[in-house]
């Protein structure tokens, strides 16, 4: 077990001398603290890519993008995870994706798990895999690719 798990950190880990961290400059104290850090470097690279997130009514805790795939709600519910809504006419729909930040090493790393296919349905093959690794480039770029 400890050979897979050194594999695992081996595969995820930053090079040499390089961070991928979900995090800005500095390690966060606790895991609340680099999710919230998380959460606000998903706002500042959405709007790198020209998105001007629209804050929603608690400032810090959620915003709205749009996308060329439509709009898209990102909610801090400060419970460990962030939620990720498509929204259909200006309406909440469904969660469709929880957003995470896993501590890994010394470092923490942005985590993803798909909830469901469309409003209502879970998608039972999200449940089974469980949680994947990413970074704040790769979900930006895949939202503004309109997946």
């Amino acid at each position: 077990m400890s050979l897979l798990r050194r594999t695992v950190v081996k595969a995820f880990s930053a090079p040499a001398g390089m961070s991928h961290s979900a995090v800005e400059p500095g390690a966060p104290r606790e895991h609340s603290e680099a999710l919230g850090r998380f959460f606000g470097s998903l706002g500042r690279a959405f709007e790198a890519r020209g998105c001007e997130p629209t804050r929603g009514g608690r400032a810090g805790v959620e915003f709205r993008v749009e996308t060329p795939g439509g709009a898209v709600f990102f909610r801090n519910g400060l419970h460990g995870m962030v939620s990720v809504r498509r929204l259909v006419d200006e309406e909440r729909g469904a969660v469709v994706e929880l957003l995470g930040v896993q501590r890994l090493r010394d470092e923490y790393i942005p985590i993803r798990k798909a909830v469901a296919d469309e409003p209502g349905r879970v998608n039972t093959r999200a449940r089974g895999a469980g949680f994947s690794y990413t970074s704040v480039n790769e979900l930006v770029e895949e939202y503004m690719e309109g997946n």
